[in-house]
């Protein structure tokens, strides 16, 4: 709702909302990364880290899970060559090439995420959060909207490692790639792109879940028994 800004009559097409949309969101989506990069070179501890970040959502009047997706993006990206839109400062903390092969850039990406997946499981609580990280991450790897020409194409191949690895390290729960999965499920062929990639972390999830509940309904079982 609210009243139309501007004077003019003619009904200007929605793209350039759109486009105002996407330019007000890289913008936020660049702050989210410097203010994040000023803490790793810094080398600040997750507790100082979060008071940068928290300054920066008050000041945006955003959620700490809009930073946290930016936050997840930037880190996957300083395993990659630095993005053109990243100070000269910051640049020196990207590689100067990028990995000889996968082998190397998801050690690359493990190291990092390692060190700062508390920040992000803190942020990062609610299935809805985490779905829309996913989307977030398809973004990222398709180099869409506000991730244009940041290189995220990079890690098109190592897509379901990196959910593989995300749900290890306790960012991302199951109950949230099937939700996602889901999701993606029923879009066009074209979105599918990813839930194909993902697909087999995507079964290997399920059929665990189905093995547990198959553990669980037999213990059940067995408990009966001895209680007769």
């Amino acid at each position: 709702g609210g009243g139309g800004g501007g004077d003019g009559d003619d009904d200007s097409d929605d793209n350039s909302d759109d486009d105002d949309d996407v330019r007000n969101e890289t913008v936020f989506r660049r702050e989210v990364a410097e203010t994040f990069l000023r803490c790793v070179k810094h080398g600040y501890a997750q507790a100082n880290a979060v008071v940068e970040l928290q300054g920066l959502k008050m000041a945006e009047n955003r959620t700490f899970a809009d930073i946290a997706r930016y936050v997840l993006m930037t880190i996957l990206g300083l395993s990659l060559p630095a993005p053109r839109d990243v100070t000269k400062e910051n640049a020196k903390l990207y590689p100067a090439k990028a990995a000889e092969n996968t082998g190397e850039l998801l050690k690359g990406i493990k190291e990092r995420m390692k060190q700062w997946a508390p920040l992000l499981t803190r942020f990062l609580k609610s299935e809805d959060d985490q779905v829309e990280m996913l989307l977030t991450l398809e973004e990222y790897c398709a180099e869409d909207e506000v991730f244009r020409g940041m290189g995220g194409a990079h890690l098109v191949p190592v897509f379901a490692k990196i959910l593989h690895m995300l749900y290890e390290m306790d960012v991302l729960s199951e109950v949230s790639v099937l939700a996602w999965a889901e999701e993606k499920g029923a879009a066009d062929e074209e979105d599918k792109r990813f839930l194909k990639l993902a697909q087999p972390f995507v079964e290997w999830l399920k059929d665990a879940d189905e093995e547990e509940s198959e553990g669980e309904d037999e213990s059940e079982e067995e408990s009966d028994d001895d209680e007769e």
